[in-house]
């Protein structure tokens, strides 16, 4: 059989990998060429590829057409007729008949390849391409992988080198999703495409994010150097065996605790060998050969308090600019007082032909001096509610009198004092409760 095997596959690359060549098996007959809905035949059945095949493969497209031949958007079917015992050897030695496609197709002489489409085998398998690469391929069983994938054509169906691998029903613990990069290489004429590095999702929600060794006499890869996070948020960080234990890195535990050393490989991730146990708290517990040894309690932490001293430079610099700052002040005292007088001046020019003038900007002088001085000592707000206070009672006051001074000659004797007191302390009285509306409108100017 090891002579057949070996002829067999040689002479079946050109059929097996039809959808991926450019070299065909029969010449196509097409009706209505070059029309909108073409239908095109082919088959293979001579003799000698019927007796290798063990079966005759009928071929059917629809779509569009270009020279005489499928070209452009279309469907095809594959029709496989049993011919003999070697159509069941064919299928044991993974020859992968197409049972479907349908999508964009070229043709070059008599090859035929899908660009843009898919393409569905008898086992079931499909494949997605775009720009006459795969780009996905789909089992029957649930995984998906999708990216980048080798370009073998003797591979069988499409073999992944980067991107995604999805198993999102799968019954066992094992990765449901996977991305990174995936190992290729062929072990007793089947191909090994198993994870290389990248990041596993679990089905229990575990994670690894690593890279793999290849173990091409099992068809897969196991855990190397990366790290393992379980359901609970433990995590391991280091190197793996192949029976998926630990042989050295840190282990962290949910509560803050921690080991670094090494493990022993056919343990649990509890079975620290040699290394050291890092509390959460900061005390330590060395291990030796799987033993304990001595435990060193955290050390007390000292608290540093920071004092400030008061230096000589500091005082020699605040010194200096109190000056600094006194002589800003004066400045602005002395320039303040400079523009009163030149306004003062050129009012003194202006009474000369309207009288009065003088007297007003001396008014005026006086008042903005006396608020500047307040708003220095206590704030603008507070410099323009007191002023405003001052002027209030002033004015008041004023009127207070004026309507006084009609009874004045009325009022005599001691129970006229007592009257005029009386009517004092009730207008101070209405100043004082009357002000309060004018206070809270001034405070929301400023």
């Amino acid at each position: 059989m090891k002579p057949y095997k070996v002829t067999f596959v040689k002479i079946l690359v050109l059929f097996i990998f039809l959808l991926y060549s450019d070299n065909l098996f029969a010449n196509w007959k097409c009706e209505k060429p070059n029309s909108e809905n073409t239908k095109c035949s082919a088959s293979i059945t001579d003799k000698s590829s019927v007796d290798l095949l063990g079966a005759k493969i009928f071929f059917n497209y629809t779509g569009k057409s270009r020279n005489g031949l499928p070209y452009g958007k279309g469907s095809m079917t594959v029709n496989n007729v049993k011919a003999n015992n070697n159509y069941e050897e064919s299928l044991k030695e993974g020859v992968i008949f197409i049972k479907s496609a349908k999508g964009f197709f070229k043709t070059k002489g008599n090859g035929i390849s899908v660009v843009d489409g898919e393409i569905i085998y008898k086992s079931n398998v499909k494949v997605i391409r775009k720009n006459s690469e795969p780009v996905k391929v789909i089992y029957p069983n649930g995984q998906i992988f999708s990216g980048v994938f080798y370009k073998d054509k003797q591979s069988g169906y499409p073999r992944i080198k980067k991107g995604q691998f999805e198993y999102l029903n799968r019954k066992d613990n094992g990765p449901i999703k996977f991305k990174g990069e995936f190992f290729y290489e062929k072990h007793k004429n089947q191909a090994v495409n198993v994870f290389k590095n990248g990041k596993a999702l679990h089905k229990d929600g575990s994670s690894y994010e690593g890279t793999y060794v290849l173990d091409k006499d099992r068809f897969t890869s196991f855990f190397d150097k990366g790290t393992y996070i379980y359901p609970d948020k433990t995590k391991f960080v280091g190197s793996f065996a192949k029976n998926g234990s630990f042989i050295s890195g840190t282990f962290y535990y949910a509560n803050g605790d921690s080991f670094k050393g090494s493990f022993s490989p056919s343990s649990g991730k509890n079975f620290r060998k040699t290394g050291t146990y890092y509390y959460a708290d900061g005390g330590t517990l060395k291990y030796s050969n799987g033993k304990q040894g001595e435990y060193k309690a955290p050390k007390a932490k000292k608290v540093k308090t920071k004092t400030k001293t008061y230096s000589e430079s500091n005082f020699f610099v605040d010194f200096i600019m109190s000056w600094v700052f006194t002589g800003i002040l004066w400045g602005v005292i002395i320039a303040y007082f400079y523009l009163l007088g030149t306004l003062g001046k050129i009012s003194s020019k202006i009474d000369k032909k309207i009288k009065g003038t003088k007297t007003i900007a001396g008014i005026i002088g006086f008042g903005l001096t006396w608020y500047l001085g307040w708003s220095i000592l206590y704030g603008f707000e507070a410099a323009l509610i007191i002023n405003f206070t001052f002027l209030y009672l002033g004015a008041w006051g004023a009127m207070t009198m004026f309507i006084f001074k009609p009874f004045q000659n009325l009022i005599n004797g001691k129970y006229g004092v007592a009257i005029f007191i009386g009517y004092i302390v009730l207008s101070l009285g209405l100043a004082i409760e009357s002000i309060g509306p004018f206070v809270k409108f001034l405070k929301s100017l400023v």
